[in-house]
């Protein structure tokens, strides 16, 4: 396992391998929920207040020792959805790297990327309904 987080309350648990999939589980049957198809090895997870959303930062080592970094965030209710991504860098982010969701769910802190932590604004609703979108093929069509 490279990385684990269980969503508030312990009812559910997503667990990564390196450059493989994430796992959600049912912590307390330890019953599989569903794969989100991460193609990167994730670092670092951790789930909104509500656990519909899951914001993951993963990596994948190019030759020469390069690094592609991405920050996403999985709809943890449509595992077959591909996840939005909020950033898609082709470098190496330092070490220490930090996620966290505010208590109401609207905000992304990140912290790694830049000096400075970088706060984004998430409303699930929002990003579910351009994933959608993007995997229909109708963002173009609004």
């Amino acid at each position: 396992m490279e990385s684990v987080a269980f969503a508030l309350g312990g009812r559910l648990l997503a667990a990564s391998t390196s450059g493989g999939p994430i796992r959600l589980f049912d912590p307390s049957t330890g019953r599989a929920r569903g794969t989100l198809e991460a193609s990167l090895t994730v670092d670092m997870m951790v789930f909104s207040p509500d656990g519909r959303t899951l914001a993951t930062i993963a990596y994948h080592q190019r030759a020469a020792g390069a690094t592609d970094t991405r920050l996403a965030l999985w709809d943890t209710a449509q595992p077959d959805r591909a996840p939005e991504v909020l950033l898609d860098i082709g470098e190496d982010v330092p070490g220490n790297t930090g996620l966290a969701f505010s208590p109401d769910g609207r905000k992304l802190a990140v912290a790694g990327f830049t000096a400075d932590p970088l706060v984004f604004d998430v409303d699930p609703d929002a990003w579910a309904e351009r994933a959608r979108r993007l995997s229909t093929g109708s963002a173009a069509r609004g």
